[in-house]
């Protein structure tokens, strides 16, 4: 699986999702609906001009933040990757899981804030799913490289929407979490899973097996463009593991 391609590319968006507060620069405002496909427009565009605009890595990450806080489900998110294990957690469970795996997301992928400053990021087409999701396929546009395409699944809440996943030339994020966390889950119980999970945490390691570099392509981050219709096999039921 290209992991490494998918850490590469959420470095920009899950960076600094750890944090609970959300700042007032550069917030998105929710005050009247939008469609998915603006939603996600604006989000992007407002995380490069961010990006853009901060000389260090911090302010990126503090920056960054402040975006993507608010437009991310998180809980939503954290029932899809713990998949059944989800309805077996007790109440605290569930808070430590949202909690540890929300920490998680920015260790795995923070380390890659740098490395997307100068693209572009363009909203190609939108399509409906079940449930009322949207997927709203994005292309990554880089001056001679090939474009990369990144879908993102968005579920209507409160009158906006959120990205419950985000997949990028086929590889989901649910997926790969949710493959990780029931086979830690499988061995350990509950329990054990969760206290992986934080020993993980306080180390600064990911559970996600880290990936060989194959090709000069992985490493640049450039890879071929993927149709949307191709993704369909490898996104995950977004209903299942949600209730």
């Amino acid at each position: 699986m290209k992991i490494a391609l998918l850490s590469r590319l959420l470095g920009v968006l899950l960076a600094a999702t750890a944090a609970d507060a959300i700042g007032p620069s550069f917030a998105l405002a929710t005050s009247s609906p939008q469609t998915a496909s603006a939603t996600a427009q604006a989000t992007l565009d407002q995380i490069l001009a961010a990006l853009r605009a901060s000389t260090t890595r911090e302010a990126k990450i503090r920056n960054v933040e402040k975006i993507v806080g608010n437009r991310f489900d998180f809980t939503t998110m954290s029932k899809l990757v713990a998949a059944r294990a989800w309805r077996s957690m007790t109440p605290a469970q569930r808070e430590t899981f949202e909690r540890e795996f929300r920490k998680h997301l920015s260790i795995t992928y923070g380390r890659n804030v740098d490395r997307y400053t100068d693209q572009t990021m363009v909203v190609v087409e939108e399509r409906e799913e079940t449930r009322g999701d949207r997927t709203v396929r994005t292309e990554i546009r880089t001056e001679g490289n090939p474009s990369i395409v990144v879908n993102y699944r968005m579920r209507a809440a409160d009158g906006r929407w959120q990205v419950i996943d985000v997949i990028v030339e086929n590889i989901s994020l649910v997926s790969n979490f949710r493959a990780q966390i029931s086979q830690l889950v499988g061995a350990r119980g509950i329990d054990g899973m969760l206290d992986t999970l934080a020993r993980k945490n306080a180390a600064g390691e990911t559970i996600l097996p880290e990936e060989k570099k194959s090709s000069r392509s992985q490493d640049s981050g450039t890879a071929s463009q993927t149709p949307l219709t191709a993704s369909r096999s490898r996104e995950p039921d977004q209903t299942r593991g949600a209730s």
